[in-house]
């Protein structure tokens, strides 16, 4: 099933503030759930910091699942839960804090954590 509003992660600082990065590589997994992820998996940042994925979709079983989202150097990010139904698109409950990150809450967007 593919997903009907398609995430976009945007990196961000550690002071909260957009990280505006071209050219990094976020990748989305299955964190947690059965299944298997479909379509490109990795996807680079715009000029602006946001990885904005297409065509991103799941096959298996009807159930739960979250998504895992990272990038090296960077903290991971995992999403709300996402619940896949038989013959419905699947749909990420979007952030409260507006469209930029839909598929993670808004307090655990990708950082730049030095190693």
């Amino acid at each position: 099933m593919k997903f009907s509003q398609q995430p976009v992660i945007q990196l961000l600082d550690a002071g909260g503030n957009i990280a505006k990065q071209n050219k990094v590589a976020v990748t989305a997994s299955i964190a947690t759930g059965e299944g298997t992820l479909g379509g490109p998996l990795t996807v680079d940042t715009d000029k602006n910091g946001a990885a904005k994925f297409k065509d991103l979709m799941i096959t298996g079983v009807a159930g739960d699942r979250t998504l895992r989202f990272t990038a090296d150097g960077l903290t991971s990010v995992t999403s709300t839960t996402v619940t896949v139904t038989a013959g419905q698109d699947i749909v990420i409950p979007a952030s409260a804090d507006g469209p930029t990150v839909p598929a993670a809450p808004a307090s655990t967007d990708l950082t730049h954590n030095p190693a």
